[in-house]
């Protein structure tokens, strides 16, 4: 069902099909019931009515198994009923079975470098807490699940747990799904109390709502669990108040044909289709607002993959001058003063990264006031490998910075240009990518004067 992944630790196996389930009934006649799954080469379920020869805005819509659709049909889970609402949108189903919050975020987070979409759904699930920080007692009930030992049954799989640093900025601990040594432990003992779960999710709602308004489309967060907890009902109000979208489509309680029992207690297709009711009306509204065209990043082209993605990115930059700050949320906005060429920010490039041959670092930023100067320093600190310029502009903009030999690269530098005019850059992203010859690197427009 599933396959290892380097950055969300898994997603769907193409290779999935469907399941079938065979329970007895009172009088112990086998009753059976299956659903097919298709899943795309990239792991994402397929949307049946998706028309895919028509290009069109699309709708992301995240979360578990409760978005995936796991015991209904492909034409039967909320996404395709929502599809065949607004064929005017392309929706994409991105959940995946076990997915918590942080799964979300990281996979919105790397969709958003090369598209922008028309809205985000993000299904949510009160149990999505235990799995953001990857609570050892609900690690232990999956680790003595039949259902663990067949579909995570290899020491690749893993489950990102969001850490909080001092300043409430959130990293990754990669854990292992397997843990023979849980086993041995007693799940009472286990579980703390569950103020710190729900505070980390309170710190992921607030970086999707952050990536939502930097990049100008419309959130919404859909409560899918029936009889909320009442911290739950406390994170929903904060998601509101950060400007997200809350629909309230929690499934009757006490009420079991909503459900696709006896086989499995997900929603079935009666359910999906109460979800799309609720869901609906509000995403009708928040596209009716002015839909937002999906607009595509430049990429690099790169037969060697990218490098260093959670240990090489904004978070890293550090003010190179006592007059330039930097703030870091979402994104890292880096004030620069108005002293031309003065070096405002700097992010070494990891060591391991220098291992040979021609690199690209691609950064994606927005520009206020001024002129705002990135280059690549060598490792003696002397010299520019490269350097260009991106002007003030209400976009984002992509620039990418050909090294000719990675091994000389040193620091990257975000620089005042050559006015005395104060600015900021947020910068979205600083990514590294590697390639072993000349072919397929594109370099993006310069907008200004390369002067080193």
């Amino acid at each position: 069902m599933f396959k290892p992944h380097r950055h969300f630790g898994f997603v769907n196996n193409p290779a999935f099909t469907g399941c079938a389930f065979v329970v007895d009934d009172a009088a112990g006649q086998a009753m059976e019931h299956s659903f097919h799954a298709a899943v795309d080469a990239e792991g994402y379920r397929v949307t049946p009515l998706d028309f895919t020869a028509v290009e069109r805005p699309e709708v992301w819509v995240f979360g578990c198994s409760f978005t995936f659709g796991f015991s209904v049909q492909d034409e039967e889970t909320y996404t395709s009923i929502l599809q065949s609402r607004f064929p005017e949108y392309r929706f994409r189903n991105f959940g995946v079975s076990g997915y918590s919050t942080f799964q979300c975020l990281l996979m919105l987070r790397r969709l958003l470098r090369s598209k922008r979409p028309a809205a985000v759904i993000y299904g949510r699930l009160y149990e999505h807490d235990r799995r953001n920080i990857v609570s050892p007692g609900w690690l232990l009930g999956l680790n003595k699940s039949e259902f663990t030992a067949e579909h995570f049954n290899a020491d690749m799989f893993w489950q990102p747990r969001a850490v909080a640093s001092a300043d409430l900025e959130l990293t990754v601990l990669r854990v292992p799904i397997i843990d023979s040594a849980l086993a041995k432990l007693d799940p009472r003992i286990l579980e703390g109390e569950p103020h710190h779960p729900h505070m980390i999710s309170k710190l992921i709602v607030r970086d999707m709502a952050q990536l939502a308004k930097d990049m100008g489309f419309p959130l919404i967060l859909a409560d899918l669990q029936p009889g909320t907890h009442p911290l739950e009902r406390e994170l929903l109000r904060h998601a509101t108040d950060l400007g997200v979208l809350v629909v309230d489509a929690e499934l009757p309680e006490e009420t079991p044909e909503w459900l696709a029992l006896p086989w499995d207690n997900h929603p079935n297709a009666q359910g999906h289709r109460f979800y799309g009711d609720v869901i609906e009306p509000v995403l009708r509204a928040a596209l009716s607002k002015g839909s937002v065209e999906g607009v595509t990043l430049p990429s690099v082209s790169d037969p060697c993959g990218e490098l260093f993605e959670e240990q090489f990115g904004v978070s890293l930059l550090t003010t190179s001058a006592s007059d330039a700050t930097i703030e870091h949320h979402s994104v890292a906005t880096v004030t620069l003063p108005p002293h031309p060429w003065r070096y405002a920010a700097s992010l070494p490039i990891p060591a391991q990264a220098r291992r040979g041959g021609r690199g690209t670092v691609r950064i994606v930023a927005q520009i206020r006031g001024t002129e705002v100067g990135f280059g690549v320093l060598n490792r003696e600190g002397s010299a520019f490998l490269t350097r260009q310029c991106l002007s003030p502009a209400a976009a984002w903009q992509v620039l990418q910075l050909r090294i000719p030999d990675i091994r000389q690269a040193g620091e990257i530098i975000v620089q005042a240009w050559d006015k005395s005019i104060a600015g900021t850059a947020q910068i979205r992203e600083i990514s590294l990518f590697l390639s072993p010859s000349d072919d397929g690197i594109e370099m993006a427009p310069c907008t200004g004067t390369d002067t080193a």
